[in-house]
């Protein structure tokens, strides 16, 4: 019995021993999974507000969507209006809820013209400048352009299409009334003295042949009278369009379109024309106003390219966030760089400069995957080249003389043609940069090449692309992954102001541009409405800008642009707004200042432009201006359009005195 007793109390001991054993290692077990739990709840935490952060920067560029004061529409294919921009309510007087009840179609007039709208779209994929008569919720008809594309899928589906409406109704009044004045004159000496008087090219013709033309004309495509006379007018335009222009003139077509216009010297333009039948001595004729539509044209296609240079500039912010790996994340941003320049395939380097070591490099198109490449090997070639210079090179082809002979070889066998190469660049703390790799975008031989746009492009993405890849390899150690997405933040901002800079800035003299002009006009004008305070306008032009440019050529016509800016930049006040009109006329607003200020300093800068020497090309070069002033004490009942006008009309007259002096506007103006 002694002997069971021990055993029993043997057996007791060791469960009590075990029982702590385990209990034990559940309280550790328990703690280990409470930490986790922790982990993934911060994780979770993070994740969150990273989406919250990229659908703020998505906002952003929603902002171009709801400003825009044309009316942005989005259909499906039935029509039917799926989104619209709040112009919306200015242009038709529908709320953006009601439009969404309605297709594009039931605002359109004429039933045939949405048959024609309808076939030119599906047939064609997109509709440019579409002229038809609108009905406004009020009844009113309006006259408008509609421009629209098809909307696709990255599979090819068409999923509708989206454009954009814009109100002409006041331009064809005008359009209207200048024409109506010119069916009022009998005789040909009236007419020059009127058509003298606009910077638009009129002509006049009888079923083709020229009967007379202003001095706009000669100016404007290079001819004289005299050649003019008696020729037929779609010479005047390249042969392409011709075909389009000679059915206007048999139908007698009375709405504003396009042309390419064809000048002496063969150079081609994009021409606005506009005809109307009016009677000049005794017989019906067509008088046509033509303009050249260059400026628009371009303003277009860069606030195009704008909103699609950032539109690519948040979808590699969204490839950064998309992906948790570095190798991940380099593919995808490879992906949209190759896409963005159009390239046949492009690849990315990570270097190790320390170790002398390649610690990635990849392929996006051709054979994609790795590349075998060694650390030696990428700092003989062209990349070698960027890394020492940290700035991007363009090679148009292996005999360029840019490749290192001992890497030309290799690029023919690759079947490398054009190609661009871009450093990865990043910043320390103490601002130093180090170059951690390269992206490359090739083409075949004979396909595209690459442009500085291109570069520049691929740099402003890279950039934030360097911050975000040499971050994601302390990620990768330290699982710090808010770091990431506030430098992809730091990329959509940078993106944005590039995009304000584009809308904004005029591309050759980097001031303001016509259409941003307008806006901050209209803010200082109301401004100067509450606060009773005087309100000037400068505008001035280049005299006998042509021969410049006939003379030295546009390269140099450009240098004295840039010149005659940055002078009158540098000699007008900060609060003062200076904007390119268009071509060689410049124009500055003015606020809190009255007639007798504004004169001073017109004055001022007429003087200081006529002293400037432009040197160009070993040669010199100089120039005068003409200026005309406006000026409202007290502007309360004053819009911009009519201070510009005047102030238009006293540039006239300092033309019409002989130019290369200023004159203010009054109603019998005087040369200043």
């Amino acid at each position: 019995m002694s002997t069971n007793c021990r055993s029993a109390s043997l057996f007791v001991n060791i469960y009590e021993t075990v029982w702590w054993l385990v209990f034990v290692q559940a309280i550790l077990l328990a703690a280990r999974f409470s930490k986790s739990f922790e982990r993934v709840e911060s994780l979770s935490t993070e994740l969150e507000e990273t989406n919250i952060s990229l659908k703020e920067s998505e906002k952003k560029y929603r902002r171009i969507f709801e400003d825009s004061k044309d009316l942005i529409f989005v259909a499906g294919l039935d029509s039917q209006i799926r989104d619209v921009s709040p112009a919306c309510e200015d242009v038709l007087g529908y709320t953006k809820s009601e439009l969404k009840q309605m297709t594009i179609l039931d605002v359109m007039v004429n039933p045939s013209l949405r048959s024609e709208f309808e076939n030119a779209i599906s047939a064609q994929g997109s509709v440019k400048n579409f002229e038809v008569e609108l009905q406004r919720k009020d009844g009113k008809k309006i006259d408008a352009l509609v421009s629209a594309t098809l909307r696709q899928k990255e599979n090819g589906w068409i999923t509708g299409f989206q454009g954009s409406v814009r109100d002409i109704t006041t331009r064809k009044q005008a359009a209207t009334e200048r024409l109506r004045a010119l069916e009022m004159q009998k005789g040909q000496e009236r007419f020059r003295e009127l058509s003298a008087s606009t910077f638009e090219g009129v002509f006049i013709h009888d079923k083709g042949v020229i009967l007379d033309i202003n001095q706009a004309v000669e100016e404007l495509f290079g001819y004289t009278q005299a050649e003019l006379k008696g020729n037929d007018v779609v010479e005047l335009i390249t042969p392409e369009t011709r075909q389009i222009a000679r059915k206007h003139i048999q139908t007698r077509y009375e709405k504003p379109y396009e042309l390419t216009g064809l000048r002496k010297d063969g150079s081609v333009f994009p021409l606005e024309v506009h005809a109307k039948t009016a009677l000049y001595k005794g017989n019906q004729v067509r008088v046509v106003a033509a303009r050249d539509i260059t400026e628009r044209v371009q303003a277009e296609e860069q606030f195009q390219q704008a909103l699609q240079e950032t539109e690519e500039l948040l979808a590699a912010a969204k490839a950064i966030l998309g992906a948790t790996d570095l190798k991940g994340i380099c593919q995808n941003l490879i992906s949209h760089f190759n896409e963005l320049v159009q390239a046949d395939r492009t690849t990315l380097i990570l270097l190790d400069q320390e170790r002398k070591e390649i610690q990635l490099a990849i392929v996006h198109g051709g054979i994609a995957g790795e590349i075998p490449l060694t650390y030696e090997e990428v700092i003989a070639g062209i990349s070698g080249i960027v890394i020492k210079s940290k700035e991007p090179v363009i090679s148009l082809s292996a005999d360029d003389g840019i490749e290192p002979e001992e890497t030309r070889v290799r690029r023919m066998q690759n079947e490398a043609g054009p190609l661009i190469v871009v450093p990865l660049i990043t910043k320390g703390a103490d601002g130093t940069s180090t170059v951690i790799g390269t992206t490359t975008a090739i083409n075949l031989p004979g396909q595209r090449k690459f442009t500085q746009r291109d570069a520049d492009l691929l740099m402003a993405l890279t950039t934030q692309a360097a911050a975000v890849i040499e971050n994601l390899r302390l990620f990768e150690e330290t699982q710090i992954a808010r770091e990431a997405a506030e430098i992809a933040n730091q990329a959509l901002e940078i993106a944005n102001v590039k995009l304000h800079e584009l809308a904004t800035t005029d591309p050759l003299t980097e001031i303001y541009n016509r259409r941003h002009f307008f806006d901050l006009a209209e803010k200082e004008l109301e401004r100067a409405k509450r606060s009773k305070t005087p309100l000037s306008i400068i505008i001035f032009d280049i005299d006998h800008f042509k021969n410049v440019n006939d003379t030295y050529g546009h390269l140099a016509g450009d240098q004295v642009l840039i010149a005659l800016a940055n002078l009158c930049q540098k000699n007008i006040r900060s609060m003062d707004i200076f904007a390119r009109f268009g071509g060689e006329e410049f124009v500055i607003l003015m606020p809190d200042t009255d007639e007798e200020a504004a004169l001073k300093t017109a004055k001022k800068l007429r003087k200081l432009v006529g002293n400037q020497i432009t040197s160009f090309d070993r040669k010199n070069m100089s120039v005068t201006i003409s200026s005309g002033v406006s000026s409202e004490k007290t502007p309360v009942e004053m819009d911009i359009p009519t201070l510009l006008d005047k102030a238009d009309k006293a540039l006239y007259q300092s033309k019409e005195n002989g130019r290369n002096q200023v004159t203010v506007w009054r109603e019998k103006n005087s040369g200043e």
